[in-house]
């Protein structure tokens, strides 16, 4: 993160240093004022960014911003476990869909198919989630199906878990 301060004075300035949470990160006795922020070593969430500026005589004034700092991009996709249907089951009417799922940070979004078609979601906000989802198998022909279910965190990252089973009458 690019932090550039501006500073004048009637005299001469001296440096400008920058602070975060009240602890001195970076200093220039230079203009253009530039300081060059790793966003990774600060914790997520909001930080009071303060310049300071000191003229050779002593004097100083100062200005402070809040940064909202991201952390490091979530990368890891979420887990998700069928818990039921079993794969190979024979199954009719009205069948409840079963699955774990759980993410470094938070699940948010649950996806219900049945052979590769969208039949219900379900939102989540939280790290573990236990998915139960009612599916009337009465609404496909008998045969041999595939029930699958996608989750999502709240970074967008997705994982896939899937079971066939056979819907009988």
């Amino acid at each position: 993160v690019a932090v550039n301060v501006s500073a004048t004075d009637n005299d001469e300035i001296a440096d400008v240093t920058l602070l975060i949470d009240g602890q001195p990160v970076a200093g220039d006795f230079v203009a253009p004022y530039q300081f060059l922020l790793n966003p990774n070593r600060f914790t997520p969430g909001a930080h009071a960014v303060r310049a300071v500026a000191t003229d050779v005589s002593g004097n100083s004034a100062e200005h402070e911003i809040s940064l909202i700092f991201a952390g490091p991009p979530d990368l890891t996709r979420p887990s998700v476990h069928m818990v039921s249907p079993a794969n190979g089951a024979q199954v009719s009417g009205i069948v409840t869909i079963r699955a774990d799922a759980v993410d470094n940070r938070s699940v948010a979004l649950a996806e219900v198919f049945v052979d590769a078609s969208l039949i219900g979601s379900v939102p989540f906000q939280e790290a573990g989630a236990r998915l139960a989802f009612n599916w009337d198998a009465t609404t496909v022909a008998p045969g041999t199906h595939t029930i699958a279910v996608r989750v999502y965190d709240s970074s967008g990252n997705s994982s896939l878990t899937s079971v066939s089973v056979t819907v009988t009458r």
